[in-house]
C-alpha cells in the first residue's frame, strides 16, 4: 500500500498505471507481431498467440503482482471483468457498430476449447462441492494441468494452422530494432503500471468504502480497451480469434474465470452476430455492472 495521500492523487496514479498498461500491451503487441510477420507466421496464428497473448498482458502481470502481495480479491475480480466484459461489452458494442461474421472454423474449433478450459476450470475450482473439502482453492496442480491444456492448444496453433494466410491484408513490417524497443517498452510499462495499479487499488477500495473485487472488475475492463483488436487492417475473423484466445489465455495462466454467457448463436447457418444480438450482449453487460454495483 503507498502512504497516506489525498484520494485525488491516487485516482491519478490509478489512472497513470492503466494507461501504462494500455500502452505497454499495444507496444508489445505492435514488436511481436513485427517479429512474427517475420518469421512468416500466418494472421490467424498471430491471433490465436502473439495478440491474445498481448492483449491479456495487463491482466496478467496485475495478477501476478496481486497474488504476491496477497490481493486475491483483486486478482479474482480483474480476471472476471476482463472475460465478462470480453463476451459482453467488447462483442456486443462492436456487433451494433456493424454485424460480425465469423469463420466456422472459429466457431467450431477455438470458441469450444474456450468453454472446455471453463468446465474443467469449474470441476478443478469447487473443490468443497466435488470433495467436501471446507475451502475451495486451485493449487500447483490444477496450475499444471491448465499450463498442459494451454500448450495442447498451442500445438493445434502451429501444428494444425500454420502457414494459413489471410488475403487481403496489408502488412507493415518494422524494422528488427524497432520492433525488440517495442517489446522491452512494452514489458517494462505492463510491470510498472501493473505496480501502480494493484498499489492504489487498495487505497481507493478503503477510501470509497467498496471491495477489492469490485475494484479488480473496473480494472479488469479498463484494461480490456485497447485499440489493437479494432485497427483496420486486422480482419473480423482475426477480432473473433483474439477473444476466444484470450478467454483461454486468462483461464489457463490466473486459473480463475466464470463464463456467464456462451455464444447461443453459434448454430446459425450464415454465422453472424448480428446488431440485435450484440444489443442483447451490451444489455446482458449494464445489468450484471448494475448488479455488481448494488452489491458493492
Amino acid at each position: 500500500m503507498l502512504p497516506a495521500m489525498p484520494i485525488i492523487f491516487t485516482l491519478i496514479l490509478f489512472a497513470i498505471g492503466v494507461l501504462l498498461l494500455l500502452k505497454g500491451a499495444n507496444w508489445l503487441v505492435e514488436g511481436a507481431s513485427s517479429l512474427a510477420h517475420r518469421l512468416r507466421i500466418s494472421d490467424l496464428a498471430i491471433g490465436l498467440t502473439v495478440v491474445a497473448f498481448g492483449t491479456s498482458t495487463p491482466e496478467l502481470i496485475v495478477n501476478i503482482v496481486a497474488s504476491i502481495r496477497g490481493n486475491a480479491d483483486i486478482a479474482i475480480g480483474n480476471v472476471v471483468g476482463s472475460n465478462i466484459a470480453n463476451i459482453l461489452l467488447i462483442l456486443g458494442i462492436t456487433a451494433i457498430i456493424a454485424p460480425i461474421a465469423v469463420q466456422k472454423s472459429t466457431i467450431l474449433k477455438e470458441i469450444p476449447l474456450s468453454l472446455l478450459a471453463g468446465i474443467v476450470l469449474y470441476f478443478m475450482a469447487n473443490d468443497a462441492l466435488i470433495d467436501g473439502y471446507q475451502l475451495s482453492e486451485l493449487g500447483r496442480g490444477d496450475g499444471l494441468v491448465f499450463l498442459c491444456f494451454f500448450l495442447i492448444f498451442l500445438y493445434y496453433t502451429f501444428g494444425i494452422r500454420h502457414g494459413e494466410q489471410e488475403e487481403g491484408i496489408t502488412k507493415t513490417v518494422m524494422s528488427l530494432w524497432q520492433a525488440v524497443l517495442l517489446v522491452v517498452m512494452g514489458l517494462a510499462g505492463l510491470v510498472v503500471g501493473g505496480h501502480f495499479c494493484v498499489e492504489t487499488a487498495q487505497d481507493i477500495a478503503l477510501a470509497l468504502g467498496v471491495s477489492e473485487a469490485l475494484i479488480g472488475l473496473i480494472l479488469g475492463v479498463s484494461a480490456l480497451i485497447k485499440p489493437l483488436p479494432f485497427q483496420p487492417d486486422l480482419n473480423i475473423d482475426l477480432l473473433m480469434v483474439v477473444f476466444a484466445s484470450a478467454l483461454l489465455f486468462f483461464i489457463v495462466h490466473n486459473g480463475k474465470l466464470h463464463h456467464r454467457l456462451f455464444f447461443w448463436w453459434k448454430q446459425e447457418k450464415d454465422y453472424i452476430i448480428k446488431r440485435w444480438e450484440g444489443g442483447v450482449l451490451l444489455a446482458c453487460y449494464i445489468a450484471y455492472v448494475a448488479v455488481i454495483a448494488w452489491r458493492g
